[in-house]
């Protein structure tokens, strides 16, 4: 997570499995594959870039927990009987925007969770469209 002394901007990950031990139980509360953490510093986790990476089971949560701006998930594996991403905030003005899921395995099952004004900052593309 970002702290005072420093931040999660501009990485690439590639490929990968990101995943929970499924003895763990099913959406516990809590748990997260990736999260892009905002803490009360005020520095945003952003453009980072997810490439074809594996997001599997049903154990967490959220898949996905975004409190950045600019984040991309290009054509990953969303390997879940329900795949899911909450968009959050901090403030009503400091909040996850201009991230972007594009396309992958199962995108168009992702359920997303979206903060009270976060709706329609981000966007989840399920194919070439």
């Amino acid at each position: 997570p970002n702290d005072t002394t420093g931040y999660v901007n501009e990485n690439t990950f590639t490929a990968g499995r990101y995943a929970h031990k499924s003895a763990e139980g099913d959406s516990v509360s809590g748990t997260r594959q990736i999260l892009l953490d905002h803490p009360s510093t005020g520095v945003r986790c952003n453009n980072n870039r997810f490439m074809g990476a594996c997001i599997e089971g049903d154990v967490p949560q959220y898949h996905v927990e975004c409190y950045g701006t600019s984040n991309l998930f290009h054509w990953c594996r969303w390997e879940s009987s329900h795949p899911r991403i909450s968009w959050n905030q901090l403030t009503s003005t400091d909040r996850a925007r201009d991230n972007l899921v594009w396309g992958g395995t199962s995108s168009s099952s992702i359920v997303e969770t979206n903060a009270a004004n976060t709706t329609g900052l981000n966007k989840v593309k399920t194919g070439l469209e």
